[in-house]
């Protein structure tokens, strides 16, 4: 008898441990480049990352002079926009980025694709261990 009641309060224990929610995942370091079409480094842009999962939170970073950034994020999905500085992105607003024209009259700054989280071609997918060689390609 002793032993069937073990076994049920082993169920039960169990089954109550499916009602809890998972525990939050941690941050991990990202880094990376944004470089254009001809691999010119975009130096003093903002990147920033828009969640599409539940646990995880808006980031946003400063490239250097060399195109690099740096920041730490909830490993998974999410969609990545490119904004100047002082214009910082948001979830599905545009960014800004467009500059003044050219010397042919043609407006020159980030397309506004990247500018915009919900049209961005940039969605990528953060590993449980980080990473730290994202290139961000930035199309015409």
């Amino acid at each position: 008898m002793p032993r069937l009641r073990l076994l049920a309060l082993a169920a039960a224990v169990g089954l109550s441990s499916c009602d809890k929610p998972p525990a939050p995942r941690g941050e991990v370091s990202v880094s990376g480049q944004v470089v254009d079409r001809g691999g010119k480094p975009l130096a003093l842009k903002v990147v920033g990352f828009h969640p599409r999962e539940k646990d995880q939170r808006d980031g946003a970073a400063g490239t250097d002079d060399k195109g690099r950034f740096t920041l730490k994020l909830v490993p998974g999905l999410y969609h990545v926009t490119l904004a100047e500085p002082g214009r910082g992105p948001t979830g599905g607003a545009d960014a800004g980025g467009v500059t003044a024209p050219d010397k042919g009259g043609k407006a020159t700054g980030i397309p506004p694709a990247y500018r915009n989280a919900n049209e961005t071609p940039w969605k990528v997918t953060v590993p449980d261990g980080g990473q730290s060689d994202l290139k961000l390609l930035l199309g015409p």
